[in-house]
């Protein structure tokens, strides 16, 4: 069971099954706020690193651009099943696929510890599929980590 600094400072109050239950939510919450802030944290670190993303070759950047708009059509596809009140299995497992079979060319480009960054954080994006009912803020942020990486994707295609 989880403690909190509620529980704390009040020892010795008898925990109700509605308790129990509003304690288990509280914690649903926090962890579907905490998966989706780490999808967006990673498109912004994904437009931090962009100079380097563009510095690949011409060839590399056209596949770095594809992979990275192929994650935010996936994210975009977790959101409309989110909204229309589905669970996002799909979209999860494409997104399961991506982190699994990260292309040589994204190591090539952003290096080891980068790529590996990349990879921890789009395993947190698997974790959509199991949580509760996101906000309409949450969905937003997701929205926009979307957009985020097929933007970043059009960027790289456009450059020069």
């Amino acid at each position: 069971m989880m403690t909190t600094l509620f529980d704390a400072s009040l020892p010795g109050l008898a925990k109700s099954p509605d308790h129990n239950r509003t304690l288990s939510r509280y914690s649903e919450l926090r962890e579907s706020c905490s998966v989706i802030a780490d999808i967006s944290n990673l498109a912004s670190l994904l437009l931090n690193w962009r100079e380097t993303l563009r510095g690949a070759r011409r060839e590399k950047r056209d596949r770095l651009a594809v992979y990275l708009q192929q994650i935010g059509v996936c994210l975009s596809n977790a959101l409309d099943d989110l909204r229309s009140g589905g669970s996002a299995i799909r979209a999860c497992a494409q997104l399961h696929q991506y982190v699994d079979l990260i292309p040589p060319t994204v190591d090539e480009v952003l290096g080891a510890e980068r790529t590996e960054r990349l990879r921890e954080g789009l395993r947190a994006a698997l974790y959509v599929r199991g949580l509760p009912r996101p906000s309409v803020d949450e969905l937003n942020q997701l929205d926009e980590a979307a957009g985020t990486f097929t933007a970043l994707g059009d960027y790289l295609r456009a450059s020069a």
